[in-house]
């Protein structure tokens, strides 16, 4: 038959996937331009908490594997509990910092994710074992569009959106980020 070489599905998979990025890039932006305009509002529904985010964590799986990195899940979350959450933004904000992780950390390093519950409260804390952030660019991380200025910065910069989102999220449903 007329069926597509192994080449061709690899190249049409990697541009199905380049158009998903592009997507969610835009729709990051769109969402930068609703909190400017005080029009983001929160989606929340009932939510268990536990399997909701096994599940998305789970996703990071294949690319520990493919790039050769450890990842380290702890999830300290009775099965039981409920919470209100707007699911979307929730899974964006988990997907961009376990993507920024993975994205600098190399072959034979860790990645690593916890969630807890502590006193009414969700903590998440993702971490890894990649060369970290210069000390002077520490203050600016979330800031929109932030891009480093360090010499030894790696090739693929990001767009200094993810982080700047992730904190807006954050402060939307009442929680608060650092590094």
């Amino acid at each position: 038959g007329n069926g597509l070489s192994n080449q061709q599905v690899k190249l049409l998979q990697t541009a199905a996937q380049s158009g998903q990025q592009l997507q969610q890039l835009i729709n990051e932006i769109l969402d930068l331009r609703k909190l400017e305009l005080g029009k983001l509002t929160l989606n929340l529904q009932l939510t268990k908490v536990y399997s909701f985010f096994v599940g998305h964590i789970a996703q990071f799986e294949s690319l520990a594997e493919s790039k050769g990195i450890t990842y380290e899940q702890k999830i300290e979350i009775d099965e039981s509990v409920v919470a209100k959450l707007d699911r979307e933004k929730c899974r964006q904000i988990l997907h961009n910092l376990l993507s920024n992780a993975f994205k600098f950390t190399s072959s034979g390093g860790q990645v690593s994710i916890a969630i807890e519950e502590q006193e009414n409260q969700l903590s998440l804390s993702v971490s890894d074992t990649g060369k970290g952030i210069h000390p002077d660019d520490v203050p600016y991380i979330f800031d929109r569009y932030f891009q480093t200025n360090q010499l030894e910065k790696p090739i693929e910069g990001g767009t200094g959106i993810g982080l700047a989102l992730c904190k807006e999220y954050v402060e939307l449903l009442g929680g608060e980020i650092s590094v």
